[in-house]
C-alpha cells in the first residue's frame, strides 16, 4: 500500500510537472508572438573552424517583410560593412571601396543572413512556436548568465533551455524580463559551434523603411 502510495504520487509529481513546464515556456512564445520590431548588438563566436573567431555588429530586424539590417563593428577587416534587406532587394556596403550593391531578392533562395542565428532568427521571425515544435524542449532553470556586451559583460537574470533535435542542439538563455534571448549556444552532438550575445536590447521601437535601404 505504501508503494502504491508513492508511486501515485510520483505519477502525479511528473504529470503537474509537464503542466509547470508548458506553462513556462508559454510567455516566451507569447513575447515572441507580439514582437513587431527589435534593435541589438550582437556578439557571435564562432567555433566550428580550425580556429575561434568572433564578430561583433548592430542588429535590426521588422517583421513586416522580413526587413533586416547588420552593420559590422568589429573585427577591423569587416568594420563598417554593411548589409541590408528590404524585403523587395538585398544590399551591401563595403567600406574600403566606398561602394553600395543592390539586387534584387530570389524569392526561391533559401540564402539569409539571419539564418545562422538559429532559433534566435525563428524567435524575432515569427515562427518561433513552430520551429520548437521539432526539438525536445528541457527547462534548465532560472539563474544569472553574463552576456558579451559592446563594453565588458552584463549581467542578466534568465530562463535556461535546452532545444534538441538530433544531433542538432541549442541552448538558449531568456531573459526574465522581456523573454528575448540574450545567449545562444548552438552544438552539433557534444561540439560546439556557435555562441551568440545579445546586448542593449529595443524592443518595438519604431524604424522606418528607410532604415533597411543602403
Amino acid at each position: 500500500m505504501k508503494e502504491k502510495r508513492i508511486l501515485i504520487t510520483i505519477l502525479f509529481g511528473l504529470i503537474l510537472g509537464g503542466t509547470l513546464f508548458a506553462q513556462s515556456i508559454q510567455p516566451v512564445v507569447d513575447a515572441s508572438r507580439n514582437m513587431k520590431t527589435i534593435s541589438c548588438f550582437v556578439t557571435a563566436i564562432n567555433y566550428s573552424g580550425k580556429r575561434k573567431s568572433e564578430i561583433q555588429y548592430i542588429f535590426s530586424f521588422k517583421r513586416e517583410r522580413s526587413m533586416m539590417r547588420i552593420e559590422y563593428l568589429s573585427p577591423r577587416n569587416m568594420k563598417g560593412t554593411k548589409i541590408s534587406i528590404d524585403g523587395t532587394y538585398f544590399y551591401s556596403y563595403l567600406p574600403n571601396l566606398h561602394r553600395t550593391t543592390k539586387r534584387k531578392i530570389d524569392p526561391k533562395s533559401s540564402k539569409n543572413p539571419g539564418k545562422d542565428m538559429g532559433l534566435f532568427y525563428n524567435y524575432i521571425k515569427g515562427d518561433f512556436a513552430v520551429r520548437i515544435n521539432n526539438f525536445k524542449i528541457n527547462y534548465l532553470g532560472k539563474g544569472s548568465v553574463k552576456i558579451k556586451a559592446r563594453k565588458g559583460t552584463r549581467e542578466l537574470e534568465a530562463y535556461h533551455y535546452s532545444f534538441e533535435n538530433g544531433r542538432a542542439r541549442e541552448e538558449i538563455w531568456f531573459d526574465s524580463e522581456t523573454k528575448v534571448a540574450v545567449r545562444v549556444l548552438r552544438y552539433n552532438g557534444s561540439k560546439l559551434l556557435l555562441q551568440i550575445d545579445v546586448s542593449e536590447v529595443r524592443l518595438n521601437i519604431e524604424l522606418p523603411d528607410s532604415t533597411f535601404r543602403l
